[in-house]
């Protein structure tokens, strides 16, 4: 029954974490329509707002940049 209840309470929010695309490479770069970092892909707006984002949110901004980094 403990067990239970710490997993409950303190394990779920782990269990729905979504994983930031960041790999330490952090540099800008403009792409000609905005600053793009080469490492993750992410928008300096996203990184700043990625750890305020819901899941669903930050799972879109992960496509979002993997797309970028493609065309990079």
């Amino acid at each position: 029954r403990v067990a239970k209840i710490i997993d409950e309470k303190y394990w779920k929010p782990y269990r729905e974490y979504v994983e930031s695309p960041c790999i330490n490479i952090c540099t800008l770069v403009d792409n000609g329509l905005e600053d793009v970092c080469v490492g993750c892909g992410r928008t300096a707006e996203e990184i700043e707002a990625y750890p305020t984002l819901t899941n669903e949110q930050k799972s879109d901004v992960n496509k979002d940049a993997l797309l970028r980094l493609e065309t990079l």
